[in-house]
């Protein structure tokens, strides 16, 4: 996976006129607020450029240094995984990450070991505060740590860090991205709660209420009936003195 490339038209301030960029950001959003830190204004004309594929030349080449060829192979994906493999001596041989199912496709095990642990630990540190964050894409963009570089690219399957093609398990970055999403979701989950705690404690309240109800009804019912057969009078006495007791115990609790 690729970052975006967004081909983006807005008025230039300077000229006030049309001009055309191309950016590369997570989503639209990122996509525009460059262009306007470039001093570009709205209407925006945004367009999602397709990746260019990998040359043959590249694909050549990475066969012979015995890299796997990804399905749909991208430019930047395969100059990636040449340079890991050159610059800095990646072993692709058994560079085989899981794939499909999101973080999921990680086994609980993975995470526990030492060296995982470690890298958990360290994704704690603001120095690896995202440069960019979409949450409905669960993708980043992490500053790197070659500056001539791009950024980047982590999502929860994969990251092109030098450490996750060495290692092909979750680094430090994609550690860092399940933290920005977890507190995100734990927002919204406490959200959720505040805003449905007053319809959950009106529903509590009109079940009590029903119940009341219905327990006045029966002892109606059994006080009437106790005049025409006198041995129900017996039933509803104690009936009468516990609804006396829950009326008595309501109007405490509305006057506290």
């Amino acid at each position: 996976m690729d970052i975006p490339t967004y081909i983006v038209t807005g008025i230039n301030l300077k000229t006030n006129r049309k001009n055309t960029r191309t950016i590369k950001a997570l989503d639209e959003s990122y996509a525009t607020k460059k262009m306007e830190a470039d001093g570009f204004i709205e209407p925006f004309e945004i367009e999602l450029a397709p990746p260019a594929p990998a040359s043959a030349r590249q694909i050549d080449y990475a066969v012979n240094l015995g890299i796997p060829i990804p399905i749909n192979a991208t430019k930047d994906e395969m100059q990636r995984r040449i340079s890991a493999a050159v610059d800095n001596d990646v072993d692709f041989s058994n560079f085989n990450p899981p794939s499909g199912n999101g973080w999921g496709a990680w086994s609980v095990a993975i995470h526990k070991s030492p060296e995982q642990v470690r890298r958990q630990e360290r994704a704690k540190s603001s120095q690896y505060i995202p440069l960019e964050l979409s949450a409905e894409n669960q993708t980043a963009l992490f500053t790197p740590s070659d500056s001539s570089r791009e950024p980047y690219l982590t999502t929860l399957e994969c990251c092109h860090c030098l450490d996750f093609y060495r290692t092909a398990k979750p680094c430090k970055h994609m550690y860092r991205l399940v933290i920005e999403l977890g507190a995100i979701l734990n927002e919204l989950k406490e959200k959720y709660n505040v805003e449905s705690q007053p319809s959950i404690e009106k529903s509590s309240v009109v079940e009590k209420a029903t119940v009341k109800g219905c327990f006045l009804f029966v002892v109606l019912i059994l006080y009437v009936f106790s005049f025409i057969f006198p041995p129900l009078f017996v039933i509803s006495l104690p009936c009468i003195v516990v609804l006396v007791i829950l009326l008595i115990k309501d109007r405490n609790k509305h006057k506290g």
